[in-house]
C-alpha cells in the first residue's frame, strides 16, 4: 500500500514539473481584433499579449507596441508593420521575412539570440533601430530599405549568405 502511495505521489509531482516546464511558452499570432495595441490581449489568438517565453507571429496589420518595454522568446515577422516608441528584446530568434517595422522605439535581438532576414520580400526599417547583439545573424535574400532615419546597430557578426539590396531613404547605399 505504501509503494502504490508513493508512486501516485511520484506520479502527480512528475505531472506537475512538467506542465510547469512547459507552461507559458505559447505562439501568439497578431489578429488585431480589438485595437492597434501590442498589450491588448484580445488582439492576438490564442487571447494573451506575448510575454518572456512567448513566439509572436506578425502576418498583417499594424501592432503598436508603445507599452513598457517587454521581450519575447521568438518574433516572426511575415507581413504588416510593427510600430511604437518602446524597446522589443527578443531573447531567442527574430525571423524576419517581410513587412515593417517603423515608430521611434527599439528592437533587440539579445545576445545568444538570432536574426534571419528571408526571402525576396522586400523589409523595411523606418525610423526604428534594430539592435543585434547577436553573434550570429544571418541576412539571406531580398531586399532592405532603411528610412527615416532608421538605424541598424551590429554589435555581433553580420553574414550576408546572398545577394541583397540595402537602400536608404529611397537610394542604393
Amino acid at each position: 500500500m505504501k509503494v502504490l502511495f508513493r508512486i501516485i505521489v511520484a506520479t502527480i509531482f512528475c505531472l506537475i514539473v512538467i506542465s510547469v516546464i512547459t507552461y507559458g511558452q505559447v505562439k501568439r499570432t497578431w489578429t488585431g481584433s480589438v485595437s492597434n495595441d501590442w498589450c491588448t490581449p484580445g488582439n492576438w489568438n490564442p487571447v494573451g499579449a506575448p510575454t518572456s517565453n512567448d513566439t509572436a507571429v506578425i502576418n498583417s496589420g499594424t501592432p503598436t507596441f508603445s507599452c513598457t518595454s517587454a521581450g519575447i522568446k521568438v518574433l516572426i515577422l511575415t507581413g504588416g508593420t510593427l510600430s511604437g516608441d518602446s524597446t522589443l528584446t527578443i531573447s531567442g530568434t527574430f525571423n524576419w521575412s517581410g513587412g515593417t517595422m517603423t515608430g521611434t522605439g527599439m528592437t533587440v535581438v539579445d545576445t545568444g539570440g538570432s536574426v534571419n532576414i528571408t526571402s525576396g520580400v522586400s523589409k523595411t526599417l523606418n525610423g526604428r533601430t534594430l539592435t543585434l547583439r547577436s553573434s550570429v545573424t544571418t541576412v539571406c535574400t531580398g531586399s532592405f530599405t532603411m528610412s527615416n532615419g532608421a538605424v541598424l546597430a551590429n554589435w555581433g557578426t553580420l553574414n550576408i549568405q546572398a545577394d541583397i539590396n540595402i537602400w536608404t531613404s529611397g537610394s542604393p547605399s
